[in-house]
C-alpha cells in the first residue's frame, strides 16, 4: 500500500476533493489553453478533469474545468493540501478572476 493510499483510504483523488479549497495568488492567460490560477492548496485533493468553481469575497461563483496542475514545473494529476500549484483552468476568462478568490470543487 502506497502512502497516498495510507493517507487517504484509497479512494480516487477526484471524490476526495469535495472538500478542496485554494486561494487563487496570482492569475495568468495562456492564449489557446485556458486561466492558470496560482496559490497553495489549504485542503482537500483536486485531479484534472474535474469541475471546479472560482468562488469571489462577494459570493459569485463561476464554473470552470481543470485541465492541468502543475508543480515545481512538473505536470500532475491531482494536488492536494500544502502543495503550491498552477491550475489550469477552462471555460472561464481571465477578467472572471481575481487574486484573493477560492478555487474550489464544484458540487456534484
Amino acid at each position: 500500500m502506497g502512502l497516498f493510499d495510507k493517507m487517504f483510504g484509497g479512494e480516487d483523488p477526484g471524490r476526495i476533493g469535495d472538500s478542496f479549497a485554494m486561494t487563487i495568488e496570482d492569475i495568468f492567460h495562456i492564449s489557446g489553453r485556458g486561466v492558470v490560477v496560482t496559490g497553495k492548496v489549504a485542503s482537500g485533493v483536486i485531479k484534472v478533469g474535474v469541475r471546479a468553481v472560482v468562488r469571489s469575497g462577494a459570493g459569485a461563483e463561476k464554473v470552470c474545468r481543470v485541465t492541468g496542475i502543475e508543480l515545481a514545473r512538473e505536470n500532475r494529476d491531482h494536488a492536494a493540501a500544502g502543495e503550491n500549484v498552477g491550475v489550469l483552468l477552462t471555460g472561464i476568462e481571465r477578467d472572471d478572476v481575481k487574486a484573493g478568490d477560492t478555487l474550489k470543487n464544484a458540487a456534484a
